[in-house]
């Protein structure tokens, strides 16, 4: 849910679900939570907590062969998915650093932005063909 709810504001929302990260802090360093400071539990950690540890083995598993299909991309300069290994490369610190909606939403976000900005320029190419060959 608070992947979901992430680009609700706790303000038009304020019973929306906390993330691992205050969940954490909450149940564990209260103190530290009241001073408005929290250490984030990062991907690993919020799938332990939310899945456990066999779940999270097999997660972790299938991460490691996503990198490594990324890695092989790159490396065979495999231009046909390249944009796939840019936005996973400009996510990738947030989303090894951060707890799971925090370090998905700016991948989700860039995926989306860019398959959106695709079909745009895709359109206004195709248009722009069709009509010089009027």
């Amino acid at each position: 849910p608070p992947l979901i709810f992430k680009v609700i504001p706790r303000s038009f929302y304020p019973d929306k679900p906390i993330n691992s990260t205050a969940y954490y802090s909450l149940r564990y360093e209260k103190e530290s939570f009241d001073q408005g400071f929290m250490i984030p539990t990062t991907i690993f950690g919020d799938l332990f907590l939310n899945y456990g540890f066999y779940i999270s083995l097999i997660i972790f598993s299938l991460f490691g062969f996503l990198v490594n299909r990324l890695d092989q991309i790159y490396i065979n300069s495999n231009f046909d998915y390249l944009h796939i290994f840019i936005i996973f490369y400009l996510n990738f610190y947030g989303l090894l650093r951060n707890n799971l909606p925090e370090g998905l939403f700016p991948l989700v976000q860039g995926f989306i932005l860019y398959f959106l900005l695709n079909a745009v320029f895709n359109s206004i190419v195709n248009y722009k063909l069709k009509n010089e060959n009027i």
